[in-house]
């Protein structure tokens, strides 16, 4: 008689393949209610299959692989006196990698990790069917749980597209902020001073360690890093994605947020040297990557002095 997990391991093979159709489906419904365990045994095993592309070619994981097929064909020599095939092949493979993760392999510390560099833009589906886009020179580690699913927005901008599940709720950390939904859309910004949230739908609450405030459809949070105070905005929606096709929209943005934003786009680093110039309140629209042309601007139209210094592009008041 199998176990639950040498089931699981055989439904993740079976999901894996090209070949699951509608009867699958229906044995697959069958088995995933016949036991309420079931649906936690499987979801276990499927992370697992899942989490296996981007570490499974570790020589340590190759190595623990190769322990656990040995044991194996030891224990079963005679259930396999015949050369495996290759499906079968796949199901011992399942096993082995559930076997593992009995033995807390995979549980500790291998959690995914996802980064753009300079001008990069990345579109990620999550393994629960979340949505993630990344924002240039950004970064996201991911940690999803039994009961709960863990992102940290460690640097940058991103927007989350969230799968509704009610028994695990989707939390982002993001400086000393806490925002947590469980089927909605929204986005977090990282900047230098602030932390930022903007909803799109649904409903978030922000816990910034003195109290949660719940955020409703297009409004932003902006809350000051290091300080518990934060403040509930209005926001223009479709401004506030600009970024996603290529743009950045400023309207009265301190210069200094605004140059922020535009390095995460190009090579060339802009600095703002003192605190007048750089709460210069502009507007405009820019092309990301086009740094030349968001100085020009700048210089024109305000008072505002640029030289070049050690690499880098100095702005200051003239």
């Amino acid at each position: 008689m199998t176990t639950a997990e040498e089931e699981a391991g055989r439904w993740c093979v079976k999901l894996a393949g090209a070949t699951f159709g509608p009867a699958e489906q229906t044995e697959f419904d069958r088995w995933m209610n016949a036991d309420p365990t079931n649906r936690a045994v499987f979801d276990r095993a499927l992370a697992v299959w899942q989490g296996l592309y981007d570490i499974g070619r570790s020589p340590e994981i190759i190595s623990l692989r190769a322990t656990a097929l040995e044991t194996m064909r030891r224990t079963y020599a005679r259930k396999w006196s015949r050369p495996m095939t290759g499906k079968w092949r796949q199901i011992s493979l399942a096993a082995c990698i559930l076997a593992l993760v009995s033995a807390g392999v995979f549980l500790h510390g291998r959690a995914p990790s996802y980064q753009t560099q300079i001008a990069e833009h990345r579109a990620v589906l999550l393994e629960d069917g979340s949505r993630l886009s990344l924002d240039a020179a950004t970064k996201v580690d991911v940690d999803y749980r039994e009961r709960r699913r863990d992102v940290r927005l460690v640097a940058g901008r991103a927007k989350f597209d969230v799968a509704r599940d009610a028994m695990r709720p989707f939390i982002v950390k993001a400086g000393e902020k806490t925002i947590t939904a469980i089927g909605t859309a929204f986005s977090v910004e990282v900047l230098e001073t602030e932390v930022r949230v903007i909803l799109y739908e649904g409903r978030v609450a922000v816990d910034d360690g003195a109290g949660e405030r719940i955020l409703e459809p297009g409004s932003e949070l902006v809350a000051e890093r290091g300080q518990r105070e934060s403040r509930i905005e209005p926001v223009d929606l479709a401004r506030s994605l600009s970024w996603e096709s290529g743009q950045l929209n400023f309207m009265r943005e301190p210069l200094r947020l605004a140059v922020e934003r535009i390095n995460r786009y190009s090579g060339s680093t802009i600095v703002v040297t003192d605190e007048t110039t750089a709460a210069i309140l502009i507007d405009g629209v820019f092309n990301t990557g086009d740094s030349a042309a968001f100085v020009e601007a700048v210089s024109t139209a305000y008072a505002v002095q640029v030289r070049e210094q050690d690499g880098r592009i100095v702005l200051s008041g003239k």
